[in-house]
């Protein structure tokens, strides 16, 4: 159970999860999302999904190792509260960076990435609340990642409502739900964080990309 537990935080980092969300947005069939899942802007499809595994993924991991081979860590997984912090600083500068070269293709092509900018700016107000409160008290940033994707996806039925594949993306908001409670029982199992940390998580994670998306907000 420990080794699923291990796997299933693993698959489902917090780093991840852009990516996953990108990927899952690409199959909702509405007339918002035509012009990124044309074959005639494959070249912007994968621009954009290189940038998201550089920036957000490849070099903050790059950085961890960086820190841990420095000693500036103690362990990758980050028990300690206070070696989280210059992690989620390094985290959220990356975390802008990304914003800023996707909102440039967004902005110059005719609002390529449509609703999933409103994702991404969710996503950076989490970054930015993460910091803030682990300042003072420890709270799961896997939980703030699995639920706010879940929220997210909620606010995305509700935005782009009618949605041609309506039926399929229900089974996707399903799932991800399914996630929340899979994903947070795994980090309960590794004894990872407490209870209330998994519930806070679960809450700002999930009312961010939530009210972020079904708004329509983005920077």
């Amino acid at each position: 159970m420990s080794l699923l537990s291990k796997v299933v935080s693993i698959v489902f980092q917090p780093l991840f999860l852009p990516i996953y969300a990108f990927l899952l947005y690409v199959t909702i069939d509405h007339h918002s999302t035509i012009l990124i899942r044309s074959e005639q802007t494959a070249v912007q499809f994968n621009y954009i999904l290189s940038v998201q595994i550089l920036l957000a993924v490849v070099i903050p991991i790059g950085s961890l190792f960086v820190m841990f081979r420095s000693n500036i860590i103690t362990s990758l997984s980050l028990p300690d509260r206070k070696e989280r912090i210059p992690v989620l600083v390094v985290t959220l500068f990356y975390y802008l960076l990304t914003y800023y070269f996707l909102r440039k293709i967004h902005v110059n092509n005719l609002d390529f990435l449509g609703s999933f900018m409103s994702f991404l700016t969710g996503g950076v107000i989490l970054s930015g609340l993460c910091l803030l409160i682990t300042l003072f008290w420890k709270i799961s940033i896997h939980a703030i990642g699995i639920s706010g994707l879940a929220g997210a996806f909620l606010g995305f039925s509700e935005l782009l409502f009618p949605i041609q594949n309506e039926q399929e993306i229900t089974i996707v908001n399903a799932l991800l739900i399914l996630l929340v409670g899979i994903v947070c029982s795994a980090r309960l199992h590794l004894k990872a964080h407490s209870f209330p940390q998994i519930i806070a998580g679960i809450a700002l994670g999930f009312i961010v990309e939530y009210l972020s998306v079904s708004k329509g907000f983005w920077l």
